[in-house]
């Protein structure tokens, strides 16, 4: 007959399948009861010290065991080890193989469902509360079995409620020993899943099952329990919320609410475990007279915790709070009041203020429930807002870039906010445009978008604080303010004469010394010329003079551009002026053009003059007697000096200048009767295509230069002869020089 240890290896082994009678425990490699010999091997030392049975083989015989005093027994033999002095590695097989058993009897097919629980049931009722059945030292063990075997059942299966609803007491007794809480705060979380009727029914004053549920699970995460791991605060924590969310009665709250250190730790928790209470009671929406200091402690977290995620949990709760509670203006504004102070700080506080500022703008103004009053409160606060917000947008702000965040916060603002209130608001940003031009002139966008045509009204005001404008900050950011207003409203009338101050300034300060402001006039004169070519305006001598001088102004600005980032404003800006000039000269009368320069005004002859001037070319009797010429001879010689004070700042300048001018001529070439400025035109491009510019042109140049000069030779022959000239006149020059240089170099040769 085989001994014990080869029953068990017959029966459990991994490498052989053996078929068994489960009722009978009869192996077919022998004739014996097996399950005797069995549990006689688990109870001999010699099973613990050498024998070497695989985990698997104690979840097989788990599986197969028959009948309740079968189970435990098993049970009870291999948990009985526990009471010896084992050491750690002997304890931790032993737990092993209550793991395998739990595992076997999860899958066990000779109970139905609801012997299964019952068994459990009696196994977890006699771990607790009769010791007779078991020795003290196992009752421990057996009961931990017990959770084990209900937690699988009822995360896998199907279960009847009337059976598990008894459970919970049981569970519940279970929480206050420390060895078991892990276990029975699993099984707790598995038995909250179902609509348990024990819960429900309401006891005498605090008595109720609900209410001592509510009692343990609150005192063992306020740490009333000491020593516990974090994953078993973690899971408290979670059934607490979970149940905070779902079944908690007011009654309840209040002995929660009791457990103040529930509560601590907001600021640094990580894990953000009494935020999660928070915002189950938030969502559910209870009231008390502590929640008020609650909300204050997150409110403060939401700013001051080092952790990001803590921050995010803090906005997301308040947020709630402050949408979805009844509160009293005094109360929101005390709340909105903390946040817009810490807009004030120059650190990580600030962005979480502005976030949250942000947050409050979209959360009130969202259509819903109680949407009519939120909206009515935000339309109330959106001057507060605004006069907060305002100074916090840097005062060197860019406004061609994209908005910086406060800025877009503001046009958020304007978006949600009424019309009506909008409007207000209007005259309240361009008053504090003095002390804050670059943010004003940021947001003023934001504003056009919300008013669209009601906007218009206050196009004059703006154009006051050009007229007005007192330093370069001032002028820039008006400026800007009536470029973005042009752009914003594309059929405004830009040449009516309320804009006529306006359009002398920025004539005036295309000679500024900052770059920032000649740039912006040329975004303006844009506008300016796109205008004046779809109004249908008789040629006369005063616009002739004012196009003159904003054809030399433009020469100013070419000669000091050193970048490029204009370069293309400036060339439409060019081709504009020059191309207006040819015409409306070619369009005065005979009589007008033979005695230009005395029909000319005052002023005419002062915008002449300043513009010559401008130009290098400011002697009284060059302006008189060019201006005595004939019709063509007025327009060659006016344009032809702008012409050629261009491609002296082409050759002169850096290569931007260059790349500009030939640009310009490239436009221009296809105008009629352009040949009139062949010379002036082709002395530059003769000299860079044909090598006398210097070797300092690059290849890119160059190769402009060549195809302009073969678009304009294309267009007219004039250009083409003009062209041979020049160059033959420079090659002669290049000649005569050299002849020069060697006639002086010649007596140094012969002396050598």
């Amino acid at each position: 007959m085989a001994t014990s240890h080869e029953s068990v290896k017959c029966i459990c082994s991994d490498k052989k399948v053996v078929e068994v009678d489960p009722k009978t425990w009869k192996s077919k490699c022998g004739t014996f009861q097996c399950l005797k010999d069995i549990l006689d091997v688990l109870k001999s030392d010699m099973f613990f010290e050498g024998v070497d049975v695989s985990f698997s083989s104690m979840k097989l015989i788990a599986k197969n065991v028959s009948t309740r005093s079968q189970t435990l027994q098993l049970v009870c033999v291999v948990a009985d080890r526990l009471k010896f002095l084992l050491d750690p590695k002997r304890r931790s097989l032993v737990e092993k193989m209550i793991e395998e058993i739990a595992d076997g009897f999860e899958v066990n097919k000779c109970f139905d469902p609801d012997e299964i629980f019952e068994f459990i049931y009696e196994l977890l009722d006699n771990g607790l509360n009769n010791r007779s059945v078991f020795p003290e030292d196992n009752a421990t063990i057996i009961s931990e079995l017990a959770l084990k075997v209900l937690h699988k059942r009822m995360e896998k299966r199907e279960v009847n409620q009337e059976l598990i609803d008894p459970f919970l007491p049981l569970v519940m007794g279970c929480l206050s020993n420390q060895t078991l809480l892990p276990s029975a705060l699993r099984g707790l979380k598995s038995l909250l899943k179902f609509p348990l009727p024990s819960l429900r029914e309401e006891g005498d004053s605090l008595d109720s099952l609900g209410d001592r549920l509510v009692g343990e699970l609150s005192y063992i995460a306020a740490g009333g329990m000491m020593n516990i791991s974090l994953d078993c605060s973690l899971s408290c924590f979670a059934i607490l919320k979970w149940y905070i969310s779902k079944e908690i009665t007011m009654q309840q709250m209040s002995i929660l609410i009791k457990f103040d250190r529930l509560f601590e730790d907001i600021e640094t928790d990580v894990h953000c475990r009494a935020l999660s209470l928070i915002e189950a009671i938030i969502e559910r929406r209870f009231e008390f007279e502590e929640l008020s200091n609650i909300v204050s402690v997150v409110s403060y977290s939401l700013i001051h915790s080092v952790v990001e995620k803590i921050s995010l949990k803090c906005q997301q709760i308040l947020l709630e709070y402050l949408a979805n509670y009844t509160l009293s203006d005094k109360i929101l504004d005390g709340h909105i009041d903390i946040m817009l102070q810490y807009t004030r700080c120059n650190d990580q506080k600030k962005a979480r203020a502005l976030t949250m500022v942000r947050s409050f703008i979209s959360k009130f103004s969202e259509p819903g429930l109680g949407s009519k009053s939120k909206r009515k409160y935000l339309n109330k606060l959106s001057s507060r807002f605004f006069a907060t917000l305002l100074p916090l947008i840097p005062r060197d702000a860019d406004p061609f870039k994209a908005p910086s965040p406060v800025g877009e916060l503001i046009g958020l603002l304007t978006e949600k906010t009424d019309v009506g209130m909008v409007g207000n608001l209007i005259p309240e940003c361009l008053s504090a445009f003095k002390e804050y031009p670059a943010a004003v002139a940021e947001v003023l966008f934001f504003f056009m978008k919300a008013l669209e045509k009601r906007f218009r009204k206050h196009i004059i005001t703006i154009l006051k604080k050009v007229e007005v404008a007192h330093t370069s900050d001032e002028s820039h950011y008006s400026l800007f303010m009536v470029f973005s207003t042009f752009r914003h409203f594309p059929g405004y009338q830009v040449l009516d004469p309320e804009f006529e101050e306006m359009w002398r300034i920025v004539f005036k300060s295309l000679l500024h010394t900052e770059s920032r402001l000649r740039n912006i006039c040329c975004k303006l004169l844009k506008e300016y010329f796109n205008a004046l070519g779809k109004k249908n305006m008789a040629s006369s001598q005063s616009l002739v003079a004012t196009l003159f001088m904003v054809a030399a102004h433009l020469c100013f600005v070419l000669k000091e551009n050193t970048s490029s980032d204009h370069k293309r404003d400036l060339t439409e800006n060019l081709v504009h002026v020059l191309s207006a000039l040819h015409s409306w000269i070619g369009q005065l009368d005979q009589a007008t053009c033979n005695e230009f320069w005395f029909s000319l005004g005052e002023n005419e002859k002062e915008m002449f003059r300043e513009a010559f001037k401008v130009i290098d070319r400011e002697e009284e009797g060059v302006s008189r007697d060019l201006l005595s010429e004939n019709g063509n001879g007025i327009r060659k010689g006016l344009i032809g000096i702008l012409l050629k004070r261009m491609g002296e700042l082409a050759l002169e300048k850096e290569s931007v200048q260059m790349s500009v001018v030939f640009s310009v001529y490239e436009e221009l070439s296809q105008e009629k009767e352009w040949h009139l400025y062949a010379s002036e035109v082709m002395y530059p491009l003769c000299k860079v295509c044909e090598g006398f510019a210097g070797e300092n042109i690059s290849v890119e140049l160059k190769k402009q230069g060549e195809n302009v000069r073969d678009s304009l030779r294309s267009a007219n022959n004039i250009f083409g002869e003009a062209y041979v000239g020049i160059r033959q006149g420079l090659q002669a020059n290049r000649k005569k020089r050299a002849g020069e240089e060697l006639a002086k170099a010649g007596p140094r040769k012969k002396i050598e």
